[in-house]
Parts: structure tokens; C-alpha cells; sequence
């Protein structure tokens, strides 16, 4: 028994003493984080040895260990146009393709440009962009010019790019409308002579192929590293200039050496907006990751603009860090679009979310007003009496309703009163035949039209007619002849009222005209009744025979004439008509 111990004791000893000597440690496997930019090719001028073609291309590689399904990618295009513009890259549906299909581990997919030489097209998995020859165009997907753009994207909801139906956000890029560019050779800054310099070539770049470094595993948005200032740092290995390889179109490997991944630009979702109001909002974001170094400012900025940016003074500052974050969005103007966008920004530079749109509403009056006035001393032979040859004076006076809700016309009056002098000063008086009480519901943003009972009723659209029939004159004394020196006042009713309207108590809340306010003599003429007019909006002249609308600006009534009328077209409420040239075509279309 004591042998048969000392024997297992023996043979543990033994084998404890080989494994020791074996070497476990795994053969390194290379795989990369996702799928990559592998090669590229561009061309400014043709290749006189394949086809004398521009036989650009962007190759694609899945170093991963797994499928990899294309229809979550999309390859973009944004070409630039000058040496020092920094833009936003911008996908307009022809400057991106989706893509679709299966890429196995360790296989390409090429896409070519249609114009390309058959030699190459039968390499691809797919073509796209113009099938020109003629000529290099560097805003034509896949024209690839030296100044040409490309971006893989891959879907992500908190992506800042709306591609068909899905948002995405960039994984790799070759070439970014964010960094500076050069001027080929010293040529002239055409579109087509801007480029980048990549791995420390400044001489040309817009004619040659691009191969990514075996040692590069990770997609990176960050062009300013991947282009490198050296042969030794960039991410590329160039041919030389319009030295063409095409031999290694389809064929990619990974080396076991590693670089390390870079640093990036954090990741932020733009939220929602809500709360909309004439002047505010609020909005907000979500930072999803930092990019690998502290988020040192976050917030949203917006403005009237596409592609709002943190160089504007209309942005908010929400702190740091990871997260989300409410932002409160102020100093709007009523009834305007707006963009808003999310921002985030570390050590490598600021990242924006995808842009969001609102509209703030429309400014709503705060009560009924007088919206459009006509005037007329002489009659006007453009409207006729029905079957007759009778000219006519066409007055009437327009309501609008631009409040958010209806309003009961029972609760609001017209008052008519005359003046008779230039200077003499008085107070509002409504007699029994000078005011109409209104009846019916008035929509908001619709118009209510009360007209002289000697309109032409084809032409002036009434819901009430008011006033003398007579075409015979113009009597300023009597509703509604409204030849320039006439008073109109908009009354509400009101218990405070001091104007008493068959024994209710109304306010003035809008006038046109007013016997409170000194009057001037029509172009000269004596001072006869019908001659005094009120100059309105600096005209002078002669405010007897016109058309006045209100501004749509103007959305609260006024009971002080001095403003409403002011003293120039610029401070005046109202828009005038030439003098007898009226304006019948907006009667009952006022809009704000």
C-alpha cells in the first residue's frame, strides 16, 4: 500500500513539473472593431493604362470575426470647394448609398464609380455615381478628386445623420469637409485643385491610390490623425503620383501589431423639442459616450440657419460629463423655424447631434382690431352700381379676429363720428344713428366686413351693411361715408365703459381717425368739412380716396391715433393705397 502512495505521489510530481514547461499562451488572433475603409483610389486625370478611365473606387474591410450585415452601413460624399471653408458633412439623397448584403471576415466590397474601366467595375461589388467620362466633377458621387469627401456610417439611433429612414453616425472617414485643405502644386484654387496633404505629401494627392496601414484595427472619424503629417504616422501607404496599383483591389489583410485606437469625439443625441412657445422652448441632449476623454462642455445650440454651431452666442453651456441634460431655449421670434443642436465637446473637438426643427406659432392678437379701412370723396368708376352707370362710393371697414379662439361679435360695437375743422378738439360721442351693434360669431383668424349701404354688393363682400344709401355725396356727418376726416371706433362692451350704447357700458379698445387728434387740409384745397383729412403714414397729399390695411405685424388694437397713424410709412401701422387707386382685393383676407 505504502508503494502504491509513493508511486501516485511520484507521477504527480511528474506531470505537475511538465505542464509547467508548456507554453499556453494563445497564438494572438487579429481582428479590427468594426468594418473599415481599406482602400481608395482618385483621379484627376485618366489612366492611360486601364482604359483611360478615372477609375475611382472606395474598398471596404471586415476584419471582425463575424458577418457583417451592409444594410446597417451607408457610404456619404461631401466634396469641398475652397482651401480653408470648414462645413458640417452633408448627405443630400444623392451623395450617400445605402448598402446592403452579407460581408464575410476578412473579405473586401468594392464600390466603384460607373465610369470607371470595366477592368474595374468587374472587381466591384457595386457601382455608383455618374457614368460620365467627360471630365472630373468633384460634386458627383464617386468622382473622387483630391477634394472628395467619403464617410462610412453606420445606423445608430442617437446618430446626428437621417439617411432615407434611419439615422446614422460616421465610423470612418477618407478626406472631412472639417479640415483645412491646400492648393495642388501651386495651381490656380479651382474646386478641382484643392486637396489634403495625407502622409506628408503636399506636393499632389488628387492622382493616386490610398491603402490603409495593416496595423490600423479601429474606424476613426478623426481625419486630422488618419491622414497623419508623415509617412511614418498617417494611417495610409500612397502610390505615387498617377502610379496606379490596381492589383490589390479586393484584398486586405489585418497585422498582428495593433495601433492603438484613438481618441475620439464624444457621442450626443439631440432631444426633442417641447414646450414650444412664442419666445421659448426647451430642448436638451443626451451624451451617450465620451470618446475616450472627459466631456469638458456640453448644451445645445440653435438658429434660423441649417447646422447650428457652439461659435454662436445663441447656444446654452449644460455642464459635463456623460448624460442628459434639459436646455432652455430663449429670445425667439414668433412664427420663425428654427434648428437646434445638441453639442459635446473634449479634448479632440466638438460633436453635434442630429439637427432638430420647430417652428414657434404664430403671435395671436390679444383682441379684436380693425385689420382695413377704405376711404373714398370721389366715387370710383371702376365700380359701378348693379345695371347701372352709376358710380360708387365704396367705404367699409374690416374686423379680424386673430385671437386663438372665437369671438362673440354681441360684445363689441362701431362708433362713427366726423370732424368738421382742422383744430377743434373733441371728445368721442356715439348718438343714437352713429354706432351699430354687431351680432354673430366671428372664427378665429376670419374677417368681419361692415359697408356703406351704397357699396356695390358684387364687389364689397359684407356681413353687415350700415349707413346712408345715397350716391348723390360724400356727407362725413352720416355712417358710413367715410371721406377722410371720418372717425371710427371699435367699442367693447365693459362695465367701466364711459360710453353708454343703448344703455350698455362700452370702451373704445381700436380706432381709425380721431376728434382728439389735430387734422390737415387735402392738398391745399379750403377748409371745407370734406376736405380735412388726417395725414397717415407720412402721406400729406391726400388720405381721401385710399385703401388702408393694417400691418400684419400689429396685433393688438390701440385706442391712441397718434401711434396707429405715425409719421412714416416705416412707423405707421397701416399700408395705403395710391391716391384713388383702391385696393378691393384683401377685403376679408386679413392674416398676421
Amino acid at each position: 500500500m505504502k508503494n502504491k502512495i509513493l508511486y501516485a505521489i511520484t507521477f504527480l510530481i511528474f506531470i505537475m513539473g511538465c505542464k509547467s514547461k508548456i507554453d499556453f499562451t494563445p497564438i494572438p488572433v487579429t481582428y479590427s472593431s468594426d468594418i473599415l475603409i481599406s482602400e481608395v483610389n482618385l483621379a484627376i486625370n485618366t489612366d492611360p493604362n486601364a482604359g483611360s478611365k478615372r477609375n475611382h473606387y472606395v474598398e471596404l474591410f471586415n476584419g471582425t470575426a463575424n458577418d457583417i450585415d451592409l444594410s446597417n452601413y451607408a457610404i456619404g460624399y461631401t466634396a469641398v470647394t475652397d482651401e480653408s471653408t470648414i462645413t458640417e458633412w452633408n448627405f443630400s439623397s444623392t451623395n450617400y448609398q445605402l448598402l446592403n448584403g452579407t460581408l464575410q471576415p476578412n473579405i473586401c466590397y468594392v464600390i466603384s464609380s460607373a465610369a470607371a474601366d470595366i477592368s474595374i467595375i468587374n472587381k466591384s461589388n457595386l457601382t455608383w455615381g455618374t457614368t460620365s467620362v467627360l471630365s472630373a466633377d468633384a460634386s458627383k458621387p464617386l468622382q473622387l478628386s483630391g477634394n472628395s469627401a467619403i464617410a462610412l456610417l453606420k445606423k445608430d439611433p442617437n446618430g446626428a445623420y437621417l439617411l432615407g429612414s434611419s439615422y446614422y453616425k460616421i465610423i470612418d472617414v477618407f478626406g472631412s469637409p472639417l479640415v483645412d485643405r491646400v492648393t495642388s502644386g501651386g495651381a490656380s484654387s479651382t474646386r478641382n485643385n484643392i486637396m489634403w496633404t495625407i502622409a506628408g505629401e503636399s506636393i499632389d494627392t488628387r492622382n493616386r491610390n490610398f491603402r490603409r496601414k495593416a496595423t490600423v484595427h479601429f474606424p476613426t472619424k478623426r481625419w486630422d490623425i488618419s491622414k497623419g503629417t508623415t509617412a511614418d504616422n498617417a494611417q495610409w501607404i500612397i502610390s505615387s503620383d498617377r502610379i496606379w496599383d490596381y492589383s490589390d483591389i479586393g484584398h486586405h489583410s489585418l497585422s498582428p501589431k495593433i495601433d492603438a485606437a484613438l481618441i475620439e469625439t464624444p457621442t450626443v443625441k439631440t432631444v426633442d423639442i417641447t414646450t414650444i412657445t412664442n419666445t421659448t422652448a426647451i430642448g436638451g441632449g443626451n451624451v451617450i459616450t465620451d470618446g475616450g476623454a472627459e466631456v469638458t462642455s456640453r448644451g445645445i445650440c440653435w438658429s434660423t440657419l441649417h447646422y447650428p454651431t457652439i461659435a454662436l452666442s445663441t447656444k446654452t453651456i449644460n455642464g459635463a460629463g456623460i448624460g442628459t441634460y434639459s436646455s432652455n431655449i430663449i429670445g425667439l421670434a414668433a412664427s420663425t423655424t428654427y434648428y437646434v443642436r445638441a453639442y459635446a465637446t473634449n479634448s479632440v473637438g466638438t460633436e453635434y447631434g442630429a439637427e432638430m426643427a420647430f417652428t414657434t406659432p404664430v403671435l395671436k392678437q390679444s383682441d379684436l382690431l380693425i385689420s382695413e379701412v377704405s376711404t373714398a370723396i370721389n366715387t370710383d368708376p371702376s365700380h359701378l352700381a348693379a345695371g347701372t352707370t352709376t358710380t360708387l362710393r365704396n367705404h367699409y371697414i374690416e374686423l379680424y379676429n386673430g385671437t386663438a379662439n372665437a369671438i362673440n361679435l354681441a360684445d363689441y360695437a362701431i362708433g362713427y363720428q366726423a370732424v368738421s375743422d382742422l383744430t377743434t378738439l373733441s371728445a368721442w360721442s356715439f348718438p343714437s344713428g352713429n354706432y351699430l351693434t354687431l351680432s354673430a360669431t366671428l372664427a378665429t383668424e376670419k374677417c368681419f366686413v361692415i359697408a356703406s349701404s351704397q357699396c356695390n354688393s358684387a364687389t364689397i363682400k359684407s356681413d353687415v351693411t350700415w349707413g346712408t344709401t345715397s350716391t348723390l355725396a360724400a356727407d362725413a356727418s352720416r355712417p358710413l361715408q367715410l371721406s377722410g376726416n371720418s372717425a371710427i371706433a371699435l367699442l367693447k362692451k365693459d362695465l367701466t365703459g364711459i360710453y353708454d350704447l343703448g344703455g350698455i357700458k362700452y370702451k373704445i379698445i381700436d380706432v381709425f381717425g380721431s376728434p382728439l387728434v389735430a387734422r390737415v387740409n387735402a392738398t391745399g384745397t379750403t377748409s371745407t368739412r370734406n376736405n380735412i383729412i388726417w395725414s397717415i403714414a407720412g402721406e400729406l397729399a391726400d388720405t381721401r380716396n385710399r385703401t388702408f390695411k393694417r400691418k400684419s405685424n400689429i396685433l393688438d388694437p390701440t385706442t391712441d391715433w397718434n401711434l396707429s397713424k405715425g409719421t412714416t410709412a416705416t412707423d405707421a401701422q397701416w399700408l395705403i393705397s395710391g391716391d384713388r387707386l383702391w385696393d378691393l382685393t384683401n377685403i376679408g383676407l386679413k392674416t398676421q
